[in-house]
């Protein structure tokens, strides 16, 4: 009873939860600060890759861009067979053989490895001893093949 008021802080996402918990939970925060936040919610909001192949082209380079779309497409059709998911899961050192009767699995695959490419896009040089851009186009255009490339950057 006799406890400081509750805040709760968060930005971007986390600014979002902060600002749910406050209006679910009103008697226990007294104050929500969020900022950067999604005010509409959006199911599969894949325009944001849009702005990560912008900033690709922008900040590494046309070669680079053409480089990690042409990795993806490779992943993308590789992930149709059965044999595709076997090269993937041994390349990639996946904890389970990827198989492409499981979405899910296959959607958190894609995740996590786009995920690397997303926040070195948003935080380029803010994190130390995270890859940045430089690093990232020079491991994708260094490759034998973008396949390739795209496994060195997740290995960064």
């Amino acid at each position: 009873p006799n406890a400081g008021k509750l805040v709760v802080f968060g930005g971007s996402y986390p600014g979002a939860l902060a600002s749910f918990f406050r209006t679910k939970y009103p008697t226990m925060v007294d104050f929500a600060v969020s900022t950067s936040s999604p005010v509409h919610a959006v199911l599969d909001m894949i325009t944001y890759l849009d702005v990560v192949d912008q900033s690709l082209a922008k900040m590494g380079g046309a070669s680079c861009d053409a480089s990690m779309r042409a990795a993806f497409k490779t992943v993308d059709t590789m992930l149709t067979s059965v044999a595709g998911c076997g090269k993937l899961s041994g390349l990639f050192n996946t904890c389970h053989r990827l198989d492409p009767s499981q979405p899910d699995d296959v959607a958190t695959f894609l995740s996590n490895i786009i995920g690397n490419v997303m926040g070195t896009m948003q935080y380029d040089n803010e994190i130390p001893g995270a890859p940045n851009i430089k690093q990232v186009c020079s491991a994708i255009e260094g490759a034998a093949d973008p396949l390739s490339g795209l496994l060195a950057v997740t290995r960064l």
